[in-house]
């Protein structure tokens, strides 16, 4: 039987997204148990997703799409795992299926592209980046998708690596029970989300207890991706009007105290001399009555926790100033979230104060769920690829 390649090509990942807007405001659910997910027309009939920690699974069916999470932080049990998924949601032998790579099960770098003929560069592969991961090459795996081309600079590919033993238990439970066609990883998976024309697409992509991401689609291709480092509690922090400070309580006059103004308006009088024009009997001259002070302006909305959403707008604009300044991207239109947080109304709100592009709720894809569905969804409603 002839085994599917690592990697889906991102290149023919090509697929329009219908801009949904804000969603229910559900809280994400996550561990065990079914889940109803958006139902998009289907090139696979199931997808199964593996991470560090769960195993995900979503089925296209009669009523939609059927999702399930199950824990399993070992991937020698995975076989086992994967079968007891296929055997309890009944997929059939003639299904076909592809498998999702979450961080930390691949990973990626970029690197100049090796000057060997396209026909070589796998072989090449484990040579380039070896100065660049921590596991042995000879017990890993790789793919590459080549990058943007930048002009006057080499050429450049983005390589992906993973343990050879992990996807041989993978595919082979996935082929003995389905007919897997691929096995690809999140950032390329969610490619299908994109559309195929020339717009910049961007997706801030966290759910619960994972790094975020920042990547970038053009032409349904993953140009762009990068780790957003220090941003892990973005899906625990709840969010708050800032409470404005109450003004300052009026002191009242208080008998046998002094008051100033008074004073000194009586001192003015005693220069001017008793009973001076304009002057009331006793010489003391009132004072000129202050103008009142301007109202203050309505404050904007600033949430409590606003530095860190502070610092995560200056991210994205560094983000965004290198698409235009290094890669010579057209300016970004459409930004999309897909952060697993009760709070996502409110992180939206604040940074549009930044940013003049749309933003796209992504919540309605998942029905509330988490978004660790999101790239299985996304394979799921994406272009079949050629075993």
């Amino acid at each position: 039987m002839k085994m599917p390649s690592f990697l889906t090509s991102a290149a023919g990942k090509l697929r329009a997204l219908v801009s949904r807007k804000s969603g229910s405001g559900k809280a994400p659910e996550k561990g065990g148990g079914q889940a109803a997910l958006a139902a998009p027309k289907s090139a696979y009939g199931a997808v199964f997703g593996y991470s560090g920690s769960h195993i995900y699974f979503v089925k296209s069916g009669e009523k939609g799409i059927e999702g399930e999470i199950v824990d399993c932080g070992n991937p020698a049990q995975w076989p086992e795992k994967t079968r007891a998924l296929i055997e309890a949601h009944q997929v059939k032998s003639s299904v076909k299926t592809a498998a999702v790579l979450f961080p930390p099960v691949y990973r990626a770098v970029q690197i100049e592209k090796p000057k060997v003929p396209d026909t070589e560069i796998m072989n090449a592969l484990p040579f380039a980046v070896k100065d660049f991961i921590t596991q042995n090459p000879a017990e890993q795996l790789f793919d590459y998708v080549d990058c943007l081309k930048i002009a006057s600079t080499p050429d450049r590919i983005q390589v992906f690596s993973t343990t050879k033993k992990d996807i041989d238990g993978i595919s082979g439970t996935l082929a003995s029970m389905t007919k897997l066609q691929v096995i690809t990883v999140a950032q390329l998976a969610m490619a299908d989300l994109f559309g195929t024309d020339q717009t910049v697409q961007v997706i801030l992509f966290q759910p619960g207890g994972h790094d975020l991401t920042l990547s970038v689609y053009q032409q349904g291709i993953n140009v762009f991706t990068r780790t957003v480092r220090g941003y892990m509690n973005l899906t625990k922090t709840t969010f708050r009007p800032a409470q404005r400070p109450e003004p300052a309580p009026s002191v009242p006059k208080t008998p046998g105290v002094i008051d100033i103004g008074s004073l000194a308006g009586e001192l003015r009088g005693l220069e001017a001399g008793n009973g001076a024009k304009g002057a009331p009997a006793g010489g003391a001259v009132p004072a000129a009555a202050e103008p009142p002070a301007p109202a203050e302006p309505e404050k904007p909305y600033i949430p409590q926790q606003s530095d860190l959403l502070d610092g995560l707008s200056l991210e994205i604009q560094r983000s965004l100033d290198y698409l235009t300044a290094q890669l010579k991207l057209p300016p970004v239109r459409k930004m999309f979230f897909a952060i697993d947080s009760k709070e996502l109304g409110s992180i939206m709100g604040y940074l549009k104060n930044f940013f003049s592009v749309e933003f796209v709720d992504l919540r309605d894809m998942v029905k509330g769920n988490t978004f660790e569905y999101l790239p299985l969804v996304a394979c799921l409603n994406g272009k079949e690829q050629a075993a």
